[in-house]
């Protein structure tokens, strides 16, 4: 080791005071050369990794809720098939078969006439026949139609045929 690379020649006295020690200025550190400290470097990579674990767990929550929704329609659905017997046209004041329900057995004749309680936000026809809905009262603004065993989990009704 010659004596410029010792540890004592790497320091000199700052100017005026020679109780402080200034590095030299042909000594360079390696992380001041690029303009970031090593902590600096550590606290980047550990935001990264919060930011990267934050990012799947929102993906994974996201779908989880959304299996959850799927789940919670699917199960309303079925017990609203439970609910209707068979044989009859029945309708929900909410949508996805929650509030007041209404059952309708079919009439003989397919005429326009209005839905049980003037309004119907859920249908389902346990009936044996095909059935249209309207969002006028007139049916004049087709809203869906129904083949038997169908249903419909969030629309607005006010007349069928």
């Amino acid at each position: 080791m010659s004596s410029g690379d010792s540890p004592a020649a790497r320091w000199q006295p700052m100017a005026g005071r020679s109780s402080f020690l200034r590095p030299s200025a042909a000594v360079r550190h390696p992380d001041r050369e690029r303009g970031t400290s090593m902590a600096k470097r550590r606290r980047t990579a550990r935001i990264s990794a919060v930011l990267a674990a934050v990012a799947v767990l929102g993906t994974l929550t996201g779908t989880a809720q959304a299996g959850t929704t799927e789940a919670r329609e699917s199960a309303r659905q079925h017990r609203a098939e439970q609910l209707c017997p068979s044989g009859y046209v029945c309708f929900w004041s909410r949508p996805y078969f929650r509030g007041v329900m209404r059952v309708y057995k079919n009439p003989r004749f397919h005429i326009c006439g209005w839905v049980p309680g003037y309004q119907a936000r859920s249908v389902v026809n346990r009936d044996n026949q095909t059935w249209s809905f309207y969002g006028d009262v007139n049916c004049g603004a087709h809203v869906v139609t129904l083949s038997p065993g169908q249903f419909a989990a969030n629309v607005l009704v006010r007349t069928w045929k």
